[in-house]
């Protein structure tokens, strides 16, 4: 997706879930409601549903939209204002996208940033990191399978739709909290920060820093590993020991195709 070229990003997610795309923005200047103010909309020929897309806070935009009871004026095709875009996403910060069909309860979103999207847990159930990683230690069922397989093809239509090439599942706690606050970082930054492990060395610092009860030996940190999930599924699924720790899991999904 053209995450650094706004107008790009509009149309594409406008063909996409056939909707009319209203763009907003936050300014943290104003002093009374509404704080979210709409900045933009594009309409689709024939919409489905509107996409809600809030903009990362930027220079450009905080300057345009400065004036609370004026109408701001934006040139969508500024270079400034990519320029500025592109700035703030290398840091924290992300397009917060919402999907809203005509039925009120029925919504979507994720969070775009230059390199990745984050749909979050949406098509995992939101169960627990232990429990979606549990059938590669060998203890589940056959109703975990049909979960997983189950899972993985709704996360399968989520990457196809939003023209992603895998996806990639972590924890969003203890260790795995360190991997899931670097998305939005460069691909590759991300994935020599993962494979190095050093995530799992920041998090030994911190655990030894703030609670040293639960520090983490260097020993421990040859037991927490990666994994591809489906070159295990085209190995027969061999459970990989319990005294392991699955940190991150990469799915390019080639053994449902």
């Amino acid at each position: 997706m053209s995450v650094a070229k706004p107008l790009e990003l509009f149309s594409q997610l406008s063909e996409i879930f056939q909707a009319n795309v209203i763009v907003k923005y936050y300014n943290r200047s104003y002093v009374k409601e509404p704080y979210i103010i709409e900045i933009g909309s594009f309409a689709h020929k024939n919409p489905i549903r509107e996409v809600f897309v809030e903009l990362p806070e930027c220079p450009y935009l905080e300057k345009a939209t400065q004036n609370q009871n004026e109408t701001p004026i934006i040139d969508w095709n500024s270079q400034q204002l990519i320029d500025d875009l592109v700035c703030t996403l290398q840091k924290d910060r992300f397009y917060d996208i919402t999907i809203k069909s005509d039925d009120e309860l029925n919504e979507d979103y994720f969070y775009l940033y230059l390199d990745f999207v984050n749909i979050d847990g949406h098509v995992i159930g939101g169960c627990r990191w232990s429990y979606f990683t549990k059938g590669m230690v060998g203890e589940c069922d056959e109703q975990y399978w049909e979960f997983l397989d189950q899972s993985r093809r709704e996360t399968l239509m989520y990457v196809r739709l939003l023209g992603c090439e895998h996806a990639a599942y972590c924890p969003d706690q203890w260790e795995g909290e360190f991997i899931f606050v670097r998305v939005n970082h460069p691909y590759d930054d991300f994935m020599n920060y993962v494979q190095t492990k050093t995530y799992l060395k920041e998090y030994a610092e911190n655990e030894k820093k703030y609670n040293p009860q639960y520090a983490i030996s260097d020993e421990e940190m040859n037991e927490h590993i990666f994994l591809d999930l489906p070159t295990f599924m085209k190995n027969g699924r061999v459970p990989i020991s319990k005294e392991c720790c699955i940190d991150f899991i990469t799915d390019d999904f080639s053994d449902l195709e």
